[in-house]
């Protein structure tokens, strides 16, 4: 699910899922000459079809995800 946006909305650097969140890497993608996608419209794609696959699977239904975030910009090399 994270690598179908790949090239798509984003460029896709590195991720790892961890037991209880993940962490990606990646830059958003021009939707026009003047526009990226902004960070907040692709988490929401991302935690959306997640929640709904994880909840699937485990056969539950409501909230999956905390309403608590942690995105964060890269803004440097070194804290890449």
């Amino acid at each position: 699910m994270i690598r179908r946006r790949d090239g798509v909305l984003y460029d896709l650097e590195v991720f790892t899922i961890m037991p209880n969140h993940v962490h990606a890497v990646f830059t958003p993608l021009s939707k026009n000459d003047e526009q990226y996608y902004a960070l907040s419209f692709i988490m929401h794609g991302l935690k959306r079809e997640s929640a709904w696959n994880a909840n699937t699977a485990l056969g539950r239904k409501g909230t999956f995800w905390q309403s608590e975030s942690h995105d964060h910009y890269v803004r440097n090399p070194e804290e890449l």
